[in-house]
């Protein structure tokens, strides 16, 4: 992995998180949701390059979207589809890659492709 000092952001989906119910500004519940308003929120405070997002839906990136970070939103997706979706979501920029072997390896790909 190669950061090159770069500082990111990064929000990954829950699919195998344990259940918890968190209330926020929208009224609804979901750690999808909670996760990506926190990446918005701490993105206003500490001002990374961008937010670096993963996904096979491009939910997580959608998400992010929706609560207008002051930064751009980095989608690494391995889904054709997915991909071309991303090109009409608010403040996302997409990349198409390989599908991983492991969640390090996504992280480290997904990192490697924007920098």
């Amino acid at each position: 992995m190669s950061a090159c000092g770069a500082k990111f952001v990064v929000a990954t989906s829950t699919e195998n998180a344990e259940s918890v119910s968190i209330s926020h500004p929208t009224g609804r519940t979901g750690e999808s949701e909670a996760i990506s308003l926190a990446a918005a929120q701490i993105s206003a405070m500490i001002r990374p390059k961008a937010i670096l997002t993963t996904t096979t839906s491009g939910q997580t990136a959608r998400l992010v979207s929706k609560f207008r970070p002051p930064v751009p939103i980095f989608c690494a997706t391995w889904n054709s589809f997915t991909y071309r979706q991303m090109s009409v979501v608010w403040g996302v920029e997409a990349v198409h890659m390989a599908l991983p072997g492991s969640t390090d390896e996504q992280i480290d790909n997904a990192i490697d492709a924007f920098v």
